[in-house]
């Protein structure tokens, strides 16, 4: 397993997720996914709507490069590794290559002005015919549990789902902050994929 060339990450955010969690790289995370109780978990759902069909919805989701999409006041992408080919695309790098079950993201979030954390997720689930995408927690932070995205066509309109369980270990946390800040992020993220499709 190589480990991440931090030179080529533009968030301090990211190193520190993997030296706080004394681990060398995405490689040693673990996912942390529901389970499939639901009543061991709290919940979250939104829905979205993008003026486009939903075969270029979702080709979009799965090829524009994350350097570009996850890119908003709040949310901005350090980088993806491959489990299967032990392989990076960092923010620089032209050949992302699409979405893919075992691919690790980690994400720098600017939560309010000079605080900023980094969080890690896990694509479980590519599914082409459902047109969904299954994401997992990782170990390093605080909370467990997964998220879907999914499409559906509303005529020449596509609807995105997006559902998330998860479970952490404060009682603050989970109930206030954590639904605040999610929120924020996932509509952030896909209001700037509705205005890249549109374009």
């Amino acid at each position: 397993m190589s480990k991440p060339d931090y030179s080529k990450v533009i968030y301090p955010s990211v190193e520190k997720l993997f030296r706080d969690a004394k681990i060398e790289g995405p490689g040693d995370l673990q996912p942390v996914c529901f389970n499939g109780q639901e009543d061991e978990y709290l919940k979250h759902d939104a829905s979205y709507t993008i003026d486009a069909t939903v075969d270029v919805v979702w080709d979009a989701y799965k090829t524009i490069h994350p350097a570009i999409a996850w890119q908003s006041r709040m949310i901005r992408f350090g980088f993806v590794y491959s489990r299967q080919k032990d392989h990076y695309v960092y923010h620089a790098d032209e050949d992302f290559g699409g979405i893919a079950k075992g691919q690790v993201y980690l994400i720098n979030l600017n939560i309010i002005k000079g605080i900023q954390i980094a969080v890690a997720h896990e694509v479980d689930e590519v599914n082409d015919e459902e047109k969904l995408i299954r994401l997992c927690y990782l170990n390093t932070g605080k909370t467990a549990g997964s998220q879907w995205i999914q499409m559906e066509a509303e005529g020449n309109r596509t609807i995105i789902t997006h559902k998330t369980r998860y479970k952490g270990t404060s009682f603050i946390r989970d109930r206030l902050l954590y639904p605040y800040f999610h929120q924020k992020a996932t509509t952030q993220f896909h209001q700037k994929m509705s205005e890249l499709i549109v374009k």
